[in-house]
């Protein structure tokens, strides 16, 4: 991966600066509403508390849709849940309108691969409404500290997978999850990585510019390596 590709700001706030940046710039030059998937976590955090200090209608204006890159399978209300904590940190108190935002709804009556079948075709439904040959224009992901990116854990076989959306489970805790598969990721024509704190120093390294073929094989790697157009947005200085 080329470094030309690596933003570095001088603080979380500076960095979400710059991919509002970017998401704006693509959204003004776009002639179709543009499609974002955004990843849970706690980095995407930074971006909601950056986007209440901007003009508040601006992303509803541009009409930005957002996706969810994963989710994990707990009603909206709990702490756990990636849209409830998007939804209650922005999206909520800004009242951005319901018909922009896609979650990963939870349905307890569903399976982990049922719920992932059910996205996969909500995708794949609005992708014909709107004569889209991809599901998103930018797909926005975080770094584990393991390596991992959606809900693409080390050491899963989860790489020929057909679907945008498949069932993931997380081998630490056993929590079900729905996931943006290696496939929906890579067919988006530009994949951004959000990676924040000095925790995150070694691993940002090893996947940017693996040492062997572990580190080749971590899923962010095995994305960066792959993906057509790749940046990494971080505060951390390689």
């Amino acid at each position: 991966m080329n470094t030309k590709d690596i933003y570095v700001g001088a603080s979380p706030e500076e960095v979400a600066a710059l991919i509002t940046g970017k998401m704006v710039s693509l959204a003004r030059s776009s002639k179709h509403p543009v499609h974002i998937a955004l990843s849970g976590g706690s980095t995407p955090d930074t971006l909601f508390a950056y986007w209440r200090k901007r003009p508040k209608d601006e992303l509803k204006n541009l009409g930005v849709r957002f996706w969810w890159v994963d989710e994990r399978l707990v009603p909206e209300e709990s702490t756990e849940s990636n849209f409830g904590n998007a939804y209650r940190h922005f999206f909520g108190p800004e009242e951005y309108p319901s018909e922009l935002l896609h979650p990963i709804t939870y349905r307890p009556e569903l399976s982990s691969e049922e719920a992932a079948r059910a996205y996969d075709a909500e995708v794949r439904a609005d992708m014909s409404a709107r004569g889209a040959s991809v599901p998103f224009d930018l797909v926005i992901l975080g770094v584990g500290d393991d390596g991992h990116t959606s809900s693409l854990f080390p050491g899963q076989d989860l790489f020929e997978r057909k679907a945008y959306y498949i069932s993931s489970v997380n081998p630490y805790n056993g929590v079900l999850r729905v996931a943006l598969s290696y496939g929906g990721i890579l067919s988006a024509p530009e994949v951004l990585f959000h990676v924040l704190g000095e925790k995150k120093r070694d691993i940002l390294a090893r996947v940017t510019s693996p040492r062997d073929e572990a580190d080749a094989a971590l899923p962010a790697a095995f994305v960066m390596k792959r993906a057509g157009r790749v940046s990494v947005f971080t505060d951390i200085e390689l």
